[in-house]
Formats: structure tokens, C-alpha cells, sequence
């Protein structure tokens, strides 16, 4: 087979219509969960161990996902699990940084609302911090 392409167009110098863009890709995110009322979130827990080898276990969850705390609380993030893991504010206001296993970050909140965050290395990890009104 040979195909022939021609900067002039067809020779009945039809047009060919561009196509529709697809529609793009969505995702609902809905974080559920009992909301806790405390300033610290451990960022493990150790969800399964895997069958046949308990030296490997799941470390990709929150023991908390959602925490509430009045504005102006500093809110700590500890990691008590084998891997490096953040929490990252999806709108990027606030990130804690890199914390490594044994490790502590801090940020405080400021502002009224409900902030989604996420693990940057593990972004299934996500977690909401509601800031009430003192």
C-alpha cells in the first residue's frame, strides 16, 4: 500500500472536518470516614500484610482522613511507618515537606475551611483537614 499526503488539500478540494475533542477524563474524589477532632495525623497504618510474606505490609493509609481543628491549630504529621511520605495541600498552600519514617512535620491552620491533601509519592493517600471558627 502507498499513501500519498498532499499539502493541498483532497483534489476535489473537499474539507475534512477536525474531529471532536474527546471529552476529558474526571475524577470525584468523596473522602469519607468519622471526622476526629485532634491536632496530630499519623500518616501509617498498616492497612494488610501481605500472605506469605509479613515482612511487606500495605503503607499507604491515614489513621485518620479526616481531622477537624479550630483555625490557628498546628496540626502535626507523623510517620510511623517504613517509607518517606508528605502531606501535600491539593491547592499547594501548604505542604509539610518530605517527613522520613520516625519523623514530624507541622503546619499551622489559618484559615477557615476544609483542605484536601494527598502523599505526594503515594497520592492515593488522601486525608482532609476541617478548620472551624474558634
Amino acid at each position: 500500500a502507498v499513501w500519498v499526503f498532499s499539502l493541498r488539500g483532497p483534489a476535489n478540494h473537499a474539507t475534512i472536518a477536525q474531529p471532536t475533542a474527546p471529552k476529558p477524563a474526571w475524577t470525584v474524589v468523596t473522602i469519607s470516614g468519622p471526622i476526629v477532632h485532634s491536632n496530630t495525623v499519623t500518616m501509617i497504618d498498616y492497612g494488610f500484610v501481605a500472605k506469605g510474606n509479613p515482612s511487606f505490609k500495605n503503607e499507604v493509609n491515614l489513621t485518620s482522613n479526616r481531622t477537624s481543628v479550630p483555625v490557628g491549630t498546628k496540626v502535626t504529621w507523623v510517620n510511623t511507618g517504613a517509607l518517606p511520605h508528605t502531606s501535600t495541600s491539593s491547592t499547594g498552600h501548604w505542604d509539610t515537606g518530605l517527613v522520613q519514617p520516625g519523623g514530624s512535620a507541622s503546619i499551622v491552620m489559618n484559615k477557615v475551611g476544609t483542605f484536601t491533601y494527598s502523599c505526594t509519592p503515594h497520592p492515593w493517600m488522601i486525608g482532609q483537614v476541617i478548620v472551624t471558627a474558634k
